[in-house]
């Protein structure tokens, strides 16, 4: 899991600069996060988390597309992967969003989940939970 996870960011790291067109660091639902906007349509942000007295990893990958825009508020579709670690479970999700730019450089909004497919133990859940998000752009 530790290989896996140094090999994300390490491709992360190096596809950034020639993919990217802004770069962000935000929160997405509690998880901190690195992000990217490819264009005007498309959007992505990885996060990672390791917390409790387990040791617990959590890896998070997230795609969004930008809908409509109306005035300052963007909607957006997207899609979420996490994997946990050391259980090894999985969730694969479908969301629907909107976020505001409050100011110049930092945008908030959030995400609901229209449906998660877990794969340890497996389930599907509709509507599931919604996440809160900030991102600050550079």
């Amino acid at each position: 899991m530790k290989k896996l996870s140094m090999f994300v960011i390490a491709v992360v790291l190096i596809l950034f600069p020639a993919c990217a067109q802004a770069w962000t660091v935000g929160d997405w639902g509690g998880w901190p996060t690195v992000g990217m906007q490819f264009n005007d349509k498309f959007s992505g942000c990885l996060g990672f988390s390791n917390y409790g007295s387990t040791s617990r990893t959590w890896i998070l990958a997230k795609v969004d597309y930008n809908l409509a825009k109306m005035g300052d508020v963007q909607t957006k579709a997207g899609v979420h992967y996490i994997m946990t670690s050391p259980n090894a479970g999985t969730e694969l999700g479908l969301t629907w969003g909107a976020s505001i730019m409050a100011v110049k450089n930092l945008s908030v909004g959030f995400d609901i989940v229209l449906l998660a497919l877990n794969g340890t133990p497996t389930s599907t859940d509709i509507l599931p939970y919604a996440a809160l998000s900030a991102n600050l752009f550079f």
